[in-house]
């Protein structure tokens, strides 16, 4: 498990996706965090989706993200 700081705001406005996950059962909230489970999402794929969210762009992850 790897933990990821990212604002919620952000996160909703900018994904379809996470404005769901935000507002159903899908995350778990305890007290200013909120808590996502997604086996099937690896923390390297997490890391690209986030950098999208926040910038708009996506690395070459053949040359950056490969462990």
């Amino acid at each position: 498990m790897e933990i990821f700081k990212a604002h919620s705001v952000i996160l909703r406005a900018r994904s379809y996706y996470f404005r769901s996950a935000f507002s159903s059962n899908w995350a778990k909230k305890e007290g200013d965090f909120y808590i996502f489970k997604k086996p099937n999402v690896t923390p390297i794929v997490f890391k690209i989706i986030l950098k999208y969210i926040y910038t708009g762009t996506v690395v070459n992850v053949e040359n950056n993200f490969i462990e």
